[in-house]
């Protein structure tokens, strides 16, 4: 006997580096307990390592997430966040600015209140981008977008040696 298939919608997002498309499907509870789990943690090596795995579980298509940039990861994250608990977030701001009354001088505290739709945000490569630096007329450095990868690296989570760079 076969086992059954979940019947779960399927999404698309556009990668930025390449513009090629990715399928993803919402994530399940027991994925939303890992970040759950990590959040209660408070240690980063352990959010970026679930981020990925849940990543790495969602896509449909066959991408490797330790070596793709970090804003596709970051725009990836946001549209699977959407999809799978809410387009809608709900941003409170604590105001700091420091303000001089009768009573004194003192901290403004009100909080403002911001929902923000997540699938509204769009990243923009601006049309002059370029990843090469001159430093002179002839001379010049071609640089690497930051990945998952290297993010994993600096917070010790992987060897230094482990990077092919």
């Amino acid at each position: 006997m076969a086992l059954p298939k979940l019947d779960v919608p399927i999404y698309e997002a556009k990668l930025i580096s390449t513009g090629k498309t990715v399928r993803f499907r919402p994530f399940t509870v027991k994925e939303q307990k890992l970040f759950l789990m990590a959040a209660e943690s408070q240690d980063a090596d352990n959010s970026i390592k679930t981020i990925g795995q849940v990543l790495q579980n969602c896509i449909i298509d066959d991408i490797d997430i330790q070596n793709i940039p970090l804003f596709d990861i970051e725009n990836l994250f946001l549209n699977l966040r959407a999809r799978s608990v809410g387009e809608m977030v709900n941003l409170k701001y604590r105001c700091n600015n420091s303000i001089e009354d009768e009573q004194g001088k003192h901290e403004c505290g009100n909080i403002v209140q911001v929902d923000l739709n997540i699938l509204e945000i769009e990243p923009k490569i601006a049309e002059n981008h370029n990843n090469k630096i001159e430093i002179t007329d002839k001379l010049g450095i071609v640089m690497k977008y930051p990945t998952f990868k290297m993010i994993q690296a600096a917070t010790g989570q992987l060897d230094q040696t482990l990077l092919d760079m």
